[in-house]
């Protein structure tokens, strides 16, 4: 249409907005876009030494509506505390009930680590492993040693458990219930969650694992020590299993000249971005896998080797000798633990991949293109429209 302005003009002459009023400026651009325009943020200025004058800071657009009422965000920290509360009487619980070699159930457990893992009575302390009780048994404790009510304990219960109670219940032995509990942290020894496994070894067996309700495993590594435990003198070796990672700290632990590894498993074959976000979050820029000694251990490997120099952390790759025919670190220390070698598998015959510039490029060149910027696709919208108003307004 030949017309030609500057767009922060422009808006000031056909809406009668001050070109420095930023806010009213926002405002508009937003209710033209049909974007939320989220309510400016304040922080003191520094600079005027103490005085009440503050800074506007504008919040980034938001396409998707996210604002909350203050009562929503009180309820959802409610709800957090009360989850928080509850996982931590669960932890205790499942721990103690694990020493009451009474129970018959307890008992076919600890003959399960004992007998087949091969794991003695400390390190089963150590591991921080517990018991899965029955329901109404869960119920009770709750009830008796933290005073919950018989509907708040079921309640939660339903909420998070459902899932394992439903899966023991159909199990016509107690080999298929999930019964050896394992607890998630996060960074803070906050606990986040439980996986529950089986006591078997037989393979026909499915589902030796299970999840409370609502744990997202992605989200955390396995036994990643927390803000309160030494963590800069150790190099953090990631496994697979759970076990694997428990198994290998405790035997780290143990060797003078391989106390410098700590493990952390992904409970799966690959590591996760947030996975990676946990380590660099605590400071963690070099790490060394220690994939399973299978295909999925192959694959899960490579992936995690790729996603781990998009992000910048220097690793190994080590492996377990081909010379015995194990599948993973725990299986190694448990059969052959006189040929155990950490500081052989995990330095000196690992394979190095360190990170560069360069590499990051070609990795990160083996994916699709990349999105648009969001503010520029915004601008365009909004040239667009108003262009439109423009030409409308030259016809009439």
């Amino acid at each position: 249409c030949g017309f030609k302005e500057e767009l922060w003009q422009c808006i000031s002459n056909k809406q009668g907005i001050d070109p420095n009023n930023n806010l009213e400026m926002l405002r508009y651009i937003n209710q033209t876009l049909s974007r939320e325009f989220k309510e400016l943020k304040y922080e003191q200025d520094s600079n005027r030494n103490g005085s009440k004058t503050f800074i506007s800071k504008a919040s980034e657009i938001d396409e998707t509506p996210t604002t909350k009422t203050i009562e929503e965000l009180e309820q959802a920290a409610n709800d957090t505390a009360k989850k928080q509360k509850f996982f931590k009487a669960c932890h205790q619980i499942f721990t103690d009930a694990l020493n009451n070699q009474d129970d018959p159930q307890v008992a076919f457990s600890l003959k399960y680590l004992r007998e087949v893992r091969g794991y003695n009575d400390e390190q089963i302390k150590l591991f921080k492993l517990g018991f899965f009780p029955n329901k109404n048994n869960l119920i009770s404790l709750l009830q008796e040693k933290y005073s919950y009510s018989s509907t708040e304990a079921e309640e939660l219960i339903t909420q998070y458990f459902d899932g394992i109670i439903k899966s023991n219940s159909y199990q016509k032995s107690e080999e298929g219930n999930c019964r050896i509990t394992f607890t998630w942290y996060d960074s803070t020894a906050e606990v986040v969650g439980f996986t529950v496994r089986k006591p078997t070894a037989d393979s026909t067996i499915k589902a030796k694992y299970l999840n409370n309700n609502g744990l997202s495993k992605t989200d955390y590594l396995f036994n990643l020590p927390n803000l309160e435990e030494e963590k800069t003198s150790k190099d953090i070796v990631i496994v697979e299993g759970l076990l694997d990672a428990l198994s290998g700290t405790y035997f780290a632990s143990q060797e003078e000249e391989t106390k410098n590894y700590h493990f952390v498993a992904t409970g799966g074959s690959q590591i996760t971005d947030n996975q990676i976000a946990c380590l660099k979050s605590r400071g963690y820029s070099k790490v060394i896998l220690l994939p399973d000694k299978d295909d999925a251990g192959n694959r899960g490997v490579k992936n995690s080797s790729t996603k781990l120099i998009a992000q910048g952390i220097t690793h190994y790759i080590a492996s377990i000798p081909n010379d015995y025919k194990i599948k993973d670190i725990d299986e190694f220390i448990r059969q052959y633990p006189e040929c155990v070698d950490l500081e052989s598998i995990l330095t000196t015959k690992a394979i190095q991949v360190k990170y560069t510039k360069t590499e990051k490029e070609a990795v990160m060149s083996d994916k699709k293109e990349p999105e648009p910027n969001p503010y520029f696709v915004l601008a365009t919208e909004l040239l667009q429209k108003l262009t439109n108003t423009i030409k409308l307004d030259q016809e009439q």
